[in-house]
């Protein structure tokens, strides 16, 4: 047993150190341009789109909330004199810390950023120019069905005030919990379509190992191995989770 848990430590020592962290960052493509709607909306409205306030020019320091989609044929403006709706079309690059992704506007050189660098929840969320801190690395973790969740490097996910996508509803930090509120998809300006991933079925958690403590490294992790269905097969998996981070690492057994 004892021999067991320094081989797991001795696995999470190595990938504590190791930045290249598996997750579904992997998976967004980085050569389109999307727009991102709320999973409350997507097939039933054109409500929900990130975008900021205002049709004219935006400035540094404005807050993302989401609003109506009107199609770009029937806009009569330029942003910056070169973009139609410049404000709600993203850009997925990787950041400096390659674990994460920087949400860009796909046209702008400004990012998507959280006031302050803060995590209380409720902490709203902003068009800034790019830096190397923490308020502009993202992680995407599929949920299934077109629906991303979009986590910021503190742990906290994006997510509508209020659970409301009225146009105006602010774009805000929350801790991490489960409802359309808290889900976002992806629609690729080149095709008009979401981005599809493979479905991710748990079928079975066929032991869990419980938590170890990493005392050289100071952090917490959940250890299970499960039985995972996907739609080219079967496999099982050695999990590793962080609390606030949720799956970080997979390996397949």
């Amino acid at each position: 047993m004892l021999k067991n848990q320094i081989y797991a430590l001795s696995i999470l020592l190595f990938l504590a150190t190791n930045i290249l962290a598996q997750n579904d960052n992997a998976q967004i493509p980085q050569d389109d341009t999307f727009y991102i709607q709320s999973a409350i909306n997507y097939g039933k409205n054109n409500d929900g789109f990130w975008d900021l306030p205002g049709e004219k020019d935006f400035a540094i320091g404005q807050k993302f909330s989401v609003y109506n989609y009107i199609p770009e044929t029937q806009i009569n403006r330029f942003q910056f004199g070169q973009s139609i709706a410049a404000d709600r079309k993203f850009k997925f690059i990787t950041s400096e810390n390659s674990e994460y992704l920087k949400i860009k506007l796909s046209s702008v050189n400004a990012f998507v950023d959280v006031v302050g660098g803060e995590s209380n929840n409720g902490t709203e969320i902003q068009v800034y120019e790019g830096n190397k801190t923490s308020s502009q690395n993202f992680r995407f973790k599929y949920m299934n069905d077109g629906r991303f969740k979009i986590y910021n490097e503190n742990g906290k996910i994006i997510n509508l005030s209020n659970r409301s996508s009225a146009n105006g509803s602010s774009i805000i930090l929350w801790d991490d919990h489960d409802g359309p509120w808290t889900e976002w998809v992806l629609i690729s300006e080149t095709t008009r379509k979401p981005l599809i991933l493979p479905n991710k079925q748990k079928l079975l958690v066929v032991r869990k190992i419980g938590q170890i403590w990493a005392g050289l490294i100071g952090l917490l992790f959940n250890l299970q191995i499960i039985m995972e269905k996907t739609t080219v097969g079967f496999g099982i998996f050695l999990e590793i989770m962080n609390p606030k981070k949720g799956i970080i690492y997979k390996f397949g057994i």
